[in-house]
């Protein structure tokens, strides 16, 4: 990590979707949807979390409880997690909000709650 190394991708996504998996002094390693993995200084990097849908099964529901579906989704699609509990996450996607189910989408760790 640091500035004395080539470039070896320029992101241009915005809320590209990474794994933070190392960290050094004010950078951090990190791997994308795609298997990409490189460093980043950490001032290009928010807390805020992100996700991209990995199959063209994926619905958004209404409720984790209930059946209500909202939305179909296409793989690659983007949008904001809110939180995440046992096998959902609450996303938002421009105007709807709902709920995908973790196998669904890449961003989040399947044990993970938040």
């Amino acid at each position: 990590p640091g500035t004395n190394f080539p470039i070896e991708l320029i992101y241009v996504k915005k809320h590209l979707v990474i794994e933070v998996v190392d960290a050094f002094d004010n950078w951090y390693k990190v791997l994308d949807e795609e298997g990409n993995t490189g460093w980043l200084h950490k001032s290009l990097v928010s807390s805020r979390r992100y996700f991209v849908v990995k199959n063209d099964s994926a619905k958004l529901y209404k409720n984790p409880k209930n059946n209500i579906e909202l939305l179909f989704l296409e793989t690659g699609l983007r949008g904001k997690i809110e939180s995440c509990r046992n096998d959902w996450c609450k996303v938002k996607i421009k105007k709807y909000s709902g709920w995908l189910q973790k196998i669904d989408i890449w961003g989040v760790y399947q044990n993970e709650n938040f």
